[in-house]
């Protein structure tokens, strides 16, 4: 898994490629996300646009990272899935706790709105 974090607009964005699995992915979105909220960035958006695959356990990773961040005010959204992962999402009703847009500008735009 390779990850590439920049700050837009006052919003994290992690953009992820490769496989978001218990092997491969989910200690560096771990430790990425960790390391954008110890800078105090606690809204973050995850661009699955070049993810290819996910796990059940990356999804229960993502439902504890969201929560730990709206203990601390932020939260995590998914922008640009495959159609493979929107409905992957879906299915699991990840899309119930972690809002997805189409677009990254929707992803960050959402957070002017807080």
């Amino acid at each position: 898994m390779k990850i590439e974090s920049k700050v837009m607009q006052g919003v994290t964005v992690l953009t992820l490629a490769g496989m978001l699995n218990l092997t491969e992915g989910i200690v560096p979105l771990r430790s990425a996300i960790l390391s954008a909220s110890g800078a105090g960035q606690n809204n973050i958006v995850l661009n699955f646009s070049q993810v290819s695959k996910i796990d059940s356990s990356a999804v229960g990773e993502l439902f504890r990272a969201n929560d730990i961040l709206a203990n601390m005010g932020g939260r995590i959204c998914i922008c640009e899935p495959t159609e493979k992962m929107a409905q992957l999402i879906k299915i699991t009703e990840l899309n119930g706790r972690i809002q997805m847009y189409n677009t990254q500008a929707e992803a960050i735009a959402s957070y002017q709105d807080l």
